[in-house]
């Protein structure tokens, strides 16, 4: 008997104590630190603009680049490239063309994406990379 309500003791323990520790499961056992992040303004954009210089260039989804005869010295590409939200309007952008708020224009295509040049904070030119952001971009089947 007495190794008995000694078995049941340390069940009655054993289930109270998990009891109370386990209360709640998904609360933090700590309060995590959360570092200080830098809160951007947002501008609204310049509506008498056209809709491919109204937002910064990294505000843009490149959603693919198309290319012809990759190997010929002739070769042309094109990107898809969609504007934000709400406007999400689908365009296709040249070598050349203008795009994003800061006065930028394609300078270079590549397999994965392209080369914006733009005025920079102290009106000097300052390269900025737009990669393809399509979800079914790497998806390949070879």
């Amino acid at each position: 008997m007495n190794r008995f309500s000694t078995y049941i003791g340390a069940c009655a323990v054993i289930v109270f104590s998990s009891q109370t520790f386990a209360a709640n499961p998904f609360n933090t056992l700590k309060t995590p630190q959360q570092p200080a992040e830098a809160v951007e303004p947002v501008q609204e954009p310049d509506l008498e603009k056209p809709p491919l210089q109204r937002w910064p260039v990294h505000n843009y989804i490149l959603m693919g680049i198309l290319t012809t005869k990759a190997s010929s010295p002739t070769t042309k590409r094109v990107a898809i490239i969609r504007t934000p939200a709400p406007h999400s309007r689908t365009y296709i952008l040249h070598f050349g063309d203008l795009l994003g708020a800061q006065d930028g224009y394609i300078k270079a295509f590549d397999s994965s994406g392209f080369t914006v040049v733009q005025r920079g904070e102290d009106d000097t030119p300052e390269e900025v990379r737009l990669k393809v952001r399509n979800r079914g971009a790497t998806k390949t089947n070879d």
